[in-house]
């Protein structure tokens, strides 16, 4: 989203709560997420904070990895 100052990259598996998977001031556009279990199907979900405070949240993706693929 053009204009945030930091973004975070939340990732869920199973029944799982979401975890936050970015430092706390993480501006890039980029990130990639190291896996533990490749047989887990994981959801992932961006959020963008803008300097007045508000945000705003990426569609939730779904992601199964397999032996040669990387979120």
């Amino acid at each position: 989203m053009n204009g945030a100052q930091r973004y975070a990259v939340w990732r869920a598996n199973g029944t799982a709560s979401s975890v936050e998977r970015t430092p706390s001031a993480y501006s890039l556009t980029q990130f990639a997420d190291a896996i533990a279990d490749l047989h887990q199907t994981y959801r992932y979900v961006v959020i963008a904070y803008f300097a007045d405070g508000s945000k705003g949240a990426s569609p939730t993706v779904q992601f199964t990895p397999s032996s040669k693929s990387k979120p």
